[in-house]
């Protein structure tokens, strides 16, 4: 289960690594080096690699330019839980992996991801 936003009960510096380990994560997904993520957040270097190891929080300001810089909310990077919004970034980005696709794979791809859905419905409507 994911974190909530801290509050006295929640161990603050347990929250920077949470974050931290979340930046990283989709960082990587992303292909990005941290230099190349501070470059696209107007940050520095360090204070990408501080974020990423916990050892120092982002101000709202910065962890906000991360987040715009990764593609996801900030509510992901803080709690990790998905946002809408997020889910339409990764639909976008999948999009664009398919257009590499040629047209037997692309129907393939149709065809499987209309199976899973349906399995989906099927296994969630007997919960």
């Amino acid at each position: 289960m994911a974190r909530q936003i801290p509050d006295d009960t929640v161990d603050r510096e347990q929250f920077r690594k949470d974050v931290g380990e979340r930046i990283a994560k989709r960082r990587t997904e992303l292909n990005l080096t941290q230099e190349e993520l501070a470059e696209k957040s107007s940050l520095t270097q360090q204070q990408i690699s501080y974020a990423e190891r916990g050892e120092k929080g982002l101000r709202n300001e910065n962890l906000l330019k991360v987040a715009q810089a990764l593609n996801v909310s900030t509510d992901y990077l803080m709690t990790g839980n998905y946002a809408e919004t997020d889910v339409g970034i990764m639909l976008s980005e999948v999009s664009e992996e398919i257009k590499d696709l040629n047209l037997e794979e692309r129907i393939l791809l149709c065809k499987s991801i209309s199976l899973y859905v349906q399995a989906i419905k099927v296994n969630h409507h007997s919960v």
